[in-house]
C-alpha cells in the first residue's frame, strides 16, 4: 500500500508539470496520511491558473487513473474551492482540493507547516492570462440538471464519510454526517417529484415529499435506527438511493449525474463492503498482522469469511475474558474450515483499566508471550481481538508497532482511529511505560520472549 501511495504521488504530480495552467501542487500530511487500512485519506491541493473550469480536472484524473479507479467525484463546496474525491483500488481516499492563485485557501495551505512541495511554477507564470475564456464545454447542462449533478455528487461523498465514521465507531461524526445525507436526498426526490425547488427552502421535506406509509418505512429504516445498525442503516439508503438515480436517468439524461448509474451502483456497493467490518484494519508496519473487534459481531455473514480468506488469517488470538467469550464467541466452525488456530488467552480487562493500560503490561505478561509466540508460529496471517477492538486491542497492536520500528506519532494516530471514546492520553501513558524500561526489546523480554525471537518475529512480519 505505501508503495502504492508513492506511485499515485509520481504520477499525479509528473501529469501536473505537463499541465500548462497548473500552476503548483502541493501534498498536505495529516496526522493519519501514512497509515494503512480503510478511512485514511490524503490531501492535495492543486493551484490552477484562472478561466479554467475544474471539470478539467476532473476529466483529466479520471483518465490518469482509469485502471484504479472506483469513483471520483467533483464535490460541491460553500467556498470558491472545488474538490475532486477520488477512490482508488486498494488506496487511501484521495482529496485534491482545487482553487486559483487569489483564493483563500491558497495562503492557508502553503502557510501550514505539514504542507510539501510536489512543484510549483513562478508566481508571475501561475498567474497569467487572468482573463481566458472560462471552459465552456458543461454549458450544454440545463440548470436543474447541472443541479442534480452536484447534488448526486454531494450525496455519494457524504456516503463515504459516513462509513468511514461508521468503520472507525466515531458516532458523533456518523450522526453529523448521516442526517444531512439524508435532508439531501430528500430534497433529491423532492425536486424529481415536483415536490421541491432545486434551490428552495429544506424545512418540513418529510411532510412535504413522503406520503405516510413512505414517512413510516423512512423514519423506522433509516432516521430512528441506532449506530449499531448503521450497515443495514446504509443497505436501505442503498436501494433507496438508486431507484432516485434511475429515475435522474430517465427523466434529465447522462448529463444529469456525475457517472453513469452502474458505476455509481458500483461505487455505493464497494464503499459497503470496504467499512462493512468495523474496526478491521492492518497494524501499521506489517500486512501480516490485523486488529479488529469481535468478529462475532459479524456471525454468519459472508463478508467475514471472504475478509479472512483475502487477507489470509490462520491465526486469531481472542484477548477477551472467558464469560465475554461465553456470550459472543467466534465461529469454531469457520475457524476449522478456513484452518485457522484460535488462541485464548484473557488479557484481564481488570487488569487493562481504561485509565491506566500499564497494568496490563505488567500483570499479564506471560499472556503477551504467548501472543507474540502464536504470531510468529502462524502458518499465516494473524488477528488480534478483543471485544469493541479498542483498548487492549490498541494495547497489543502498539508493541507490535513499535517492534517494528513504526514511529510514536503513528502508533497513536492508529490508536485513536479505533472509536470516539480512545483517549490519546492512555496510550501515551503506554508508550512512556516501554521507554522507561529499556523500550519494546527489553519489556519483550522481560516477558520471556528473548531478542533472538523477536528478531526472527521481525523478519517474518516484515518480509
Amino acid at each position: 500500500m505505501f508503495k502504492a501511495k508513492d506511485d499515485f504521488v509520481a504520477r499525479l504530480t509528473s501529469w501536473g508539470k505537463k499541465v500548462s495552467f497548473i500552476a503548483g501542487l502541493y501534498q498536505i500530511a495529516a496526522s493519519t496520511s501514512g497509515l494503512a487500512g480503510p478511512g485514511v485519506e490524503l490531501d492535495f491541493l492543486l493551484v490552477m491558473d484562472p478561466g479554467h473550469d475544474a471539470n478539467s480536472i476532473l476529466d483529466a484524473i479520471k483518465i490518469l487513473f482509469s485502471e484504479e479507479l472506483v469513483m471520483a467525484l467533483l464535490v460541491p463546496s460553500s467556498s470558491t474551492c472545488s474538490m475532486v474525491s477520488m477512490h482508488l483500488k486498494d488506496m487511501p481516499r484521495i482529496n485534491v482540493y482545487i482553487a486559483n492563485p487569489a483564493e483563500e485557501i491558497v495562503a492557508e495551505f502553503l502557510q501550514a507547516k505539514n504542507t510539501s512541495v510536489l512543484f510549483q511554477r513562478s508566481k508571475h507564470e501561475s498567474l497569467q492570462d487572468t482573463a481566458r475564456t472560462p471552459d465552456k464545454r458543461r454549458s450544454k447542462d440545463s440548470p436543474i440538471a447541472a443541479f442534480i449533478k452536484r447534488r448526486v455528487s454531494s450525496i455519494l461523498h457524504k456516503f463515504e464519510l459516513a462509513a468511514v465514521a461508521h468503520h472507525q465507531s466515531d458516532y458523533l461524526g456518523f450522526y453529523s454526517i448521516h442526517y444531512p445525507l439524508l435532508v439531501e436526498t430528500i430534497h433529491l426526490q423532492g425536486i424529481l417529484e415536483g415536490k421541491a425547488v432545486a434551490n428552495g427552502s429544506m424545512k418540513h421535506l418529510l411532510n412535504a415529499v413522503m406520503n405516510e406509509p413512505e414517512q413510516q418505512y423512512f423514519t423506522k429504516h433509516l432516521l430512528d435506527a441506532g449506530f449499531g445498525d448503521a450497515n443495514e442503516i446504509r443497505q436501505y439508503f442503498m436501494d433507496w438511493f438508486f431507484s432516485l438515480v434511475e429515475d435522474i436517468q430517465d427523466k434529465f439524461g447522462t448529463d444529469a449525474l456525475p457517472a453513469p448509474v452502474q458505476d455509481i451502483v458500483h461505487f455505493c456497493e464497494h464503499v459497503h463492503d470496504v467499512y462493512y467490518l468495523r474496526n478491521f484494519r492492518p497494524v501499521q508496519g506489517t500486512s501480516k498482522v490485523f486488529r479488529s473487534l469481535a468478529p462475532a459481531a459479524y456471525a454468519g455473514d459472508p463478508r467475514l469469511e471472504r475478509w479472512f480468506v483475502d487477507n489470509d488469517i490462520k491465526t486469531i488470538i481472542d484477548l477477551r475474558r472467558p464469560d465475554e467469550i461465553a456470550k459472543a464467541p467466534d465461529d469454531a466452525a469457520l475457524a476449522s474450515k478456513l484452518g485457522q488456530v484460535i488462541h485464548l488467552l484473557n488479557f484481564n480487562a481488570d487488569e487493562v483499566a481504561a485509565s491506566d493500560y500499564t497494568k496490563g503490561l505488567i500483570g499479564c505478561k506471560d499472556e503477551v508471550r504467548q501472543m507474540f509466540e502464536a504470531m510468529l508460529n502462524s502458518p499465516g496471517n494473524t488477528l488480534i481481538h478483543c471485544g469493541a477492538g479498542k483498548d487492549r486491542t490498541g494495547m497489543i497492536s502498539a508493541l507490535v508497532e513499535l517492534l517494528l520500528g513504526v514511529p510514536e506519532e503513528k502508533i497513536v494516530a492508529a490508536y485513536l482511529l479505533s472509536g470516539q471514546d480512545t483517549r490519546e492520553e492512555r496510550i501515551v501513558q503506554t508508550l512512556k511505560y516501554i521507554q522507561a524500561r529499556g523500550g519494546v526489546q527489553a519489556y519483550l523480554e522481560s516477558c520471556g520472549f528473548s531478542k533472538d525471537v523477536q528478531r526472527k518475529l521481525v523478519a517474518k512480519l516484515a518480509g
